[in-house]
């Protein structure tokens, strides 16, 4: 019988391999230290007799089955409590090979003691080890001795309870979009930075948010002039190179109402602040000789852009804008009825003719205000509204829209000519909201009446309309609703009608409201629910009593910039009718104590908030002053017309 022995090799493993053949044959000898009890079964006999050459012989010779015990191999390698009273080489197992910083188990580990070792009942093997006492069963984690790397403990951390209000600002800082700076917010930087000192980085940002309006970190507004104005410099931002080529002491007094903007606003928010005595040098335009060649490449590039847009500005003081581009024929869509709202979309303004510094026209006495239409006015629209829109064509009204398109629109019908009856038919179908398609266009120079409408359409938009366009000049293409009606009642139609129409002549509101929570106030949409009347709302912001304030001009400048104007085609008669149509809607009112000084810095605030693209600041200021005077006007002329409120006696 060949018989098969275990041989210790690297690494601490032992094989099983057949033994060389001697002459005398020993017994195994027993481990003094080490007594095993064999309960052999039979799965360890057909393991055996598997490994066996010669399995059919001397079967009776059981001395040669004998199997080793698991501590011939591994000797004390048997996880066992640490006691210190064990000696050392008792927890030893080792090879010559190995060291300890490759072998995944250590070779010495800590001093034990040795125990009994009980494997699961499905074994029939048990293995005993003499000199220990029996102890009950623990359950551990082998770690063979590693230091324990983590020195943590696993504790939460205790964050403070964070209301919900909190939260939600939190929210918004981290959520905060990333600001489209424009020209007018880098020259009032330059200024404020230039004439005032900065010892203090938060207060120039500070009064920066004050006046704008605005709510950009701190660090941002100073970032921004000195890592991105200073930086790429006058080539880059003219605004910069116009701000700083005005001379230090300002002999022209070019900016004296943005000092005394500045000034005001500092004493308003308790902002301390000083001015500078000596002007303070800014090494500006280093972008272009930076070392990135990004940057370089960036540069030049900004330069040619500010260059090409240079020329196209200078290029449209020279031609007129009739010329440079053609004229869309009837962007309105066939003739235009003044009696309710009517626009363009938000994004842009319809066909109004570029000028650069048109002279103010002078505020209309009350009766020119009604007989005279607006140069302004506004259309609510959604998706069910019979006009439709387009950003080719503008607005059309239903028949135009259903006319040929390769045909020509006929002229507009003569309420005093021959096509009276014709005009009277439309004119009467329109007004009734009856009779099929109609030639007219409903638009509205009140801007509460189209608040009050778009409050009753599903997902609405307000659209502005420039009612001087060139192409509405035409006779009888504009159409004013007191007087329609009045020619239809006096030939005995519309009699039901008891609406006058003499304020009759895109954006989403949500959108304003959710961007600027203080212009909301001001607008005080709360108030614009569907299927309240238009006197409801009317009386109800005539007994709020709005005062004029520098907040409340920077707030009204803010949703005439929601409204786009701030573009570059809009005039600043525009810009006057807005106001008048704002200040007449809400009743807005003077503060009598106001002196001369104080009505120039809150058209100071209105102008640096407004940021017009077309016009000087000077020029902004002197239309917002006229577009309150004519709404005031407007205001005094009807309160002398309502009646008397009559209270009942009491008996």
């Amino acid at each position: 019988m060949t018989r098969h022995i275990w041989r210790a090799t690297d690494a601490g493993m032992m094989l099983w391999e057949p033994a060389v053949e001697a002459t005398v044959t020993t017994k195994p000898q027993e481990s003094p230290i080490i007594k095993q009890e064999h309960i052999i079964t039979e799965e360890d006999i057909q393991v055996t007799l598997a490994s066996s050459h010669n399995d059919s012989e001397d079967s009776s010779d059981e001395q040669d089955l004998v199997l080793p015990s698991i501590e011939e191999f591994f000797g004390s390698y048997i996880k066992s409590e640490p006691d210190l009273g064990t000696p050392p080489d008792a927890t030893r197992y080792a090879s010559e090979s190995t060291e300890s910083s490759s072998s995944p188990c250590p070779l010495t580990l800590d001093k034990v003691r040795s125990t009994k070792l009980l494997d699961s009942s499905e074994t029939n093997r048990r293995f005993e080890i003499s000199g220990t006492e029996r102890t009950p069963p623990v359950r551990r984690t082998l770690n063979f001795g590693m230091v324990t790397l983590r020195k943590t403990t696993d504790v939460a951390t205790q964050h403070p309870v964070v209301s919900n209000v909190d939260s939600l600002n939190i929210l918004r800082k981290l959520e905060r979009g990333h600001h489209s700076w424009d020209e007018d917010e880098r020259e009032l930087l330059t200024i404020l930075y230039r004439w005032y000192d900065d010892s203090d980085v938060t207060t120039l940002p500070q009064i920066f948010n004050a006046i704008t309006g605005l709510d950009i970190k701190l660090s941002c507004v100073r970032n921004h002039f000195e890592r991105d104005i200073v930086y790429y410099g006058g080539c880059v931002y003219p605004e910069f190179d116009r701000a700083t080529k005005v001379l230090f002491h300002d002999p022209a007094r070019t900016y004296e109402y943005i000092h005394a903007t500045i000034k005001e606003t500092a004493s308003e928010y308790g902002i301390k602040l000083s001015r500078r005595e000596v002007e303070k040098k800014y090494a500006s335009g280093r972008a272009k000789d930076a070392r990135s060649p990004t940057i370089r490449r960036y540069y030049r590039s900004r330069v040619k852009q500010v260059a090409e847009k240079q020329r196209q500005e200078a290029r449209a003081m020279r031609t007129p804008a009739l010329q440079d581009s053609p004229l869309r024929p009837l962007p309105l869509g066939g003739m235009t009825m003044v009696t309710d709202p009517i626009g363009e979309d938000a994004e842009s303004w319809l066909d109004t003719e570029y000028q650069s510094i048109p002279q103010v026209t002078p505020a209309r006495s009350p009766r020119e205000v009604f007989s005279q239409a607006y140069s302004i006015a506004f259309r609510a629209y959604d998706e069910s509204s019979f006009t439709k829109h387009s950003e080719k064509n503008g607005f059309m009204s239903s028949r135009a829209h259903i006319w040929p398109s390769d045909k020509l629109l006929p002229p507009p019908l003569d309420p005093n000519g021959e096509t009276r009856p014709y005009f009277m038919m439309d004119a009467h179908n329109h007004l009734s909201m009856s009779g099929g398609t109609s030639p007219y266009i409903t638009v509205c120079t009140s801007l509460l009446q189209t608040l009050a409408k778009a409050s009753n359409m599903q997902h609405p938009r307000i659209a502005v309309v420039a009612l001087d366009h060139p192409l509405l000049q035409e006779p009888n293409r504009i159409l004013h609703a007191a007087e329609t009606i009045r020619m239809l009642k006096s030939e005995g139609l519309i009699e039901w009608a008891r609406y006058e129409g003499h304020a009759d002549n895109g954006l989403y509101l949500q959108d304003l409201a959710d961007s600027d929570e203080r212009s909301a106030n001001l607008l005080s949409l709360e108030e614009f629910r569907p299927g309240r009347a238009t006197k409801h709302i009317s009386d109800k912001l005539r007994h709020d009593q709005f005062v004029l304030k520098k907040n409340s001009a920077r707030r009204i400048a803010a949703v005439a910039r929601t409204f786009k104007m701030d573009g570059v085609n809009v005039k600043l008669a525009h810009i006057q009718d807005f106001v008048a149509c704002f200040v007449d809607g809400w009743k807005i009112n003077e503060n009598p104590l106001d002196g001369s000084d104080a009505r120039i810095r809150i058209a100071a605030a209105f102008a640096t908030t407004l940021a017009s693209r077309a016009h000087r600041a000077q020029d902004v200021m002197h239309a917002f002053q006229d577009g309150f005077q004519q709404g005031a006007q407007t205001i005094a002329y009807y309160s002398r017309r309502r009646p008397t409120t009559r209270h009942p006696c009491s008996v």
